[in-house]
Parts: C-alpha cells; sequence; structure tokens
C-alpha cells in the first residue's frame, strides 16, 4: 500500500471509509489491556486472505507531541494487526467528529459485546463510565446489560488482589471469583478462602459457594463474639475461622462401601441405601450433580437387585448383578446373592 495518505477532513457518519497514515494514529482510552500476539497473528492473516470487513473507527483529536491526531475509537486490534503485523503504513479506517462521551459509549458497545474482553476489563470499562459521571442505569443501557449484571460486575473489583490475578490468569473461571465477591469476605479470608479451593481435589461451584457462606458466617461470629475488642486485622484469624477438610462423600469405583451383615437381600438394600446417602451428599454439600448422579443409578441397581433376589427371578437377577458386577460392587455380596 502507498506509504502515506493524510486525511484532510473528517468523513460524513455513513461514509465509506478511507486511507488513514498510521503514524497520526494513536491508542483511545480502550477498556481491553490485552492483546494476544497470536491472536494478532491470526487476525492480520485473515485480514490479508480476505480484506478489512469492518475498518477502525477513529476520532480528530488536538495532536500530541508525536504529531499524531487520530485517536481510535473502536478496532484497536485491527488496528494492531494492520499496522504491527502486516506492516501497512496505510490502513483503511473511518474517521468520525465525536465528544468525549460518544466516543466512550461506542466503545463500551463495541468492547462488552465481545466474548474475548476479559471480565476484568469489563468491570473496568463500567467503573470508568461510572467515575465519569454516568449511573449504572446508563451504563447498562449503553452496553447492552441489565443493571444487575454491571453491579456483578462491579464487585469484582472488590476482590482481594490474590483472587483478581486467579481470575485474569484464568486460573478460576468467573463464577467462582463471582460468588467471592458475592460472599463480601475479608481480604485475608479471601486469601484462605482460594488456600481452600486449591486444596479441594473436586471443587465445584456448588461445594464453593456452600464453604464460602460458612466463611461469612464464621467472620460475623467473630465478630459478635469480639464486639469492640476486635481490631479489624483479619490476618491472624483467617486459618482459624473454619476448620477445612475436603470431606469428600463415596464414589462408585473409587471408594467400597462398609461390609454389611444378613442376607443378600438385606446386604443390597443397605448397599443400596449407602449410595442414596453419597447421593444426596454429592448433590446437597458438594454441587455435583455428575457424581450424584452416578451414586444414585448405583442405588437403584443395587434396590433392583434385592427385589430380585427376594422374588427368585433368576434371569432378573443375573442381569442386574451383572451390571453391578462391572460398576466394582464388592464380589462378596454378588456371590452369596447369586448363590
Amino acid at each position: 500500500m502507498p506509504a502515506t495518505l493524510t486525511v484532510v477532513e473528517a468523513e460524513p457518519f455513513f461514509a465509506a471509509p478511507i486511507p488513514v497514515d498510521v503514524r497520526r494514529v494513536k491508542p483511545g482510552d480502550n477498556d481491553r489491556t490485552q492483546f494476544d500476539p497470536d491472536d494478532l497473528a491470526a487476525l492480520a492473516e485473515a485480514i490479508r486472505a480476505d480484506g478489512i470487513q469492518a475498518p477502525p473507527i477513529l476520532r480528530r483529536v488536538p495532536p500530541d507531541a508525536n504529531g499524531c491526531d487520530l485517536q481510535i475509537v473502536a478496532g484497536e486490534r485491527r488496528t494492531r494487526a494492520m499496522r504491527d503485523v502486516l506492516g501497512w503504513d496505510t490502513i483503511p479506517a473511518y474517521v468520525r467528529e465525536l465528544t468525549d462521551a460518544e466516543a466512550a459509549a461506542i466503545m463500551l458497545q463495541e468492547n462488552t459485546c465481545r466474548v474475548d474482553l476479559s471480565e476484568l476489563e469489563e468491570a473496568a470499562a463500567y467503573q470508568s463510565r461510572i467515575a465519569a459521571g454516568s449511573t449504572v442505569a446508563q451504563v447498562a443501557a449503553t452496553a447492552g446489560k441489565s443493571a444487575r449484571h454491571v453491579d456483578k460486575r462491579l464487585a469484582l473489583l472488590t476482590l482481594d488482589p490474590m483472587v483478581r490475578e486467579a481470575l485474569a490468569s484464568k486460573v478460576i473461571t468467573v463464577a467462582y471469583a463471582q460468588a467471592v465477591a458475592d460472599a463480601n469476605l475479608p481480604g485475608p479470608v479471601q486469601q484462605e478462602a482460594m488456600r481452600h479451593l486449591a486444596r479441594h481435589p473436586e471443587p465445584t461451584v456448588g461445594w464453593w459457594k456452600s464453604h464460602l457462606a460458612d466463611l461469612r458466617a464464621a467472620v460475623e461470629d467473630r465478630q459478635a463474639s469480639q464486639g469492640s475488642m476486635f481490631d479489624g486485622d483479619w490476618g491472624a484469624e483467617a486459618s482459624t475461622l473454619v476448620e477445612f477438610e475436603p470431606d469428600l462423600p463415596p464414589l462408585p469405583g473409587r471408594d467400597e462401601p462398609p461390609a454389611f451383615r444378613g442376607s443378600a437381600t438385606a446386604r443390597l438394600q443397605a448397599e443400596a441405601g449407602f449410595w442414596r446417602g453419597a447421593a444426596e451428599q454429592w448433590a446437597t454439600r458438594h454441587g455435583n450433580k455428575r457424581h450424584a448422579e452416578t451414586c444414585r443409578l448405583l442405588a437403584e441397581q443395587l434396590a433392583r437387585s434385592a427385589e430380585a433376589v427376594r422374588g427368585s427371578d433368576v434371569a432378573q437377577v443375573n442381569d442386574l448383578l451383572g451390571r453391578l458386577a462391572a460398576a466394582g460392587v464388592g464380589w462378596d455380596i454378588i456371590a452369596t446373592a447369586m448363590g
């Protein structure tokens, strides 16, 4: 492409894009702060192959010390791909006459509708608009989101730095981070909760919310018991609030039930009750629907086997007990029942 082309006047709003010298273009106050090099390379290759489908939107601003008088309003990734990866001196772009408020609204709409904007970047975008004088309702309307969604994202900015870093680096998902924000725990207690999460072999969001609720209750109890004597320093208190042991319910294939006594029917019924209880624990205490369903199905098979044994339906007994053997049910019960 030509080395240098100059924009003389800003174009009408619905005009076609025009060539712009990249040396005159500078970043705007972008809500996005991270630009993955691999993503930019892939985007550049797509632009090289198919052309630019949605040119960046720029606005005229007073020249800075480097002579840049065009600011990116939308499309910084596309600009970087064309300029930095493809090495273009001139790029196609729309140039608009926009106020600060209009530019901020376009940028917010552009970024919050993109799937690759991180939750913390989204939250920072909302916060910057509110700091500039907008209300939550106004920000939500501009972004096309609900006020509740905006409030929840804003709450992520109150998290302890350890939790924010875990979210930013994708160690945890936004569901786990949001649960911490909703629990409204002191910073050191949030850190202790994160250590608990790291030690849990099979955490789920359901278990996490329950554990955070326990920590919240413990915080309130400690504050109530110490009253005015409490100095607000949770550093030494956090590790003593809740005894953490990842006491997981039993799981077929990993754990064995107790050795029940009695007839084959009684023992099968006892094992069915054992796995029903495990299913209930997985569902209510740990929020793990998959493990709960595994235990429930095994309990149903055991219960049907007990009924078949009682009714002396040999064919049904053999079929059901064969399934139980495949599920890892103790061979002593199967042998007794088939004998």
